[in-house]
């Protein structure tokens, strides 16, 4: 995986984005700009999926998309044979009202090794995945297989989080 290969598409909430007047006006009840940000948003990232080998969501995006949107999205990964994936980074153990939306993605990660034994309590095949690298926590990829990995990344851009994705690209290249 080369860096040109990888995106990055900020998921940052309308409330975080949008002008002072707008954010009056939405707190006041009008939220026309807000389903247009929304929708805006969703569409960028569905036009991103054609020609990606995987998408990957840092975090569960339920405060960035409804369950309608994600079954859209799940739908464009489907029509591009395109991975989705999830490295769950909060606690969610308790909170079953997000399990239809995590069976959504092709696979799942968590930091929670709690959190994993009980979304496979409820049918979904989660992986330990901690916050942080050693060679014991490797997932087992095939190193003898040469491919040409397209990642678009979802979530917004730390610098943590951006230091992780240079790496991958670097070692990928060298």
């Amino acid at each position: 995986m080369s860096a040109d290969k990888c995106s990055v598409i900020l998921m940052d909430c309308y409330e975080r984005q949008c002008g002072w007047l707008s954010r009056v006006a939405y707190r006041c009840g009008y939220r026309g700009k807000k389903r247009k940000y929304n929708e805006k948003r969703k569409k960028r990232l569905i036009n991103n999926i054609a020609g990606a080998d995987a998408v990957l969501f840092v975090n569960l995006p339920d405060s960035a998309f409804s369950n309608d949107d994600i079954l859209d999205i799940r739908l464009a990964c489907n029509e591009n044979n395109c991975r989705m994936i999830t490295w769950i980074i909060d606690p969610l153990k308790g909170n079953v009202s997000l399990l239809p939306f995590i069976k959504c993605f092709d696979d799942v990660f968590s930091y929670e090794y709690d959190d994993v034994k009980w979304m496979n309590e409820y049918g979904i095949l989660a992986q330990y995945c901690p916050v942080g690298y050693q060679n014991a926590y490797d997932v087992g990829m095939d190193e003898n297989i040469e491919k040409d990995i397209d990642v678009l990344f979802v979530g917004t851009p730390y610098k943590n989080r951006l230091r992780i994705l240079e790496y991958l690209a670097e070692s990928q290249t060298a």
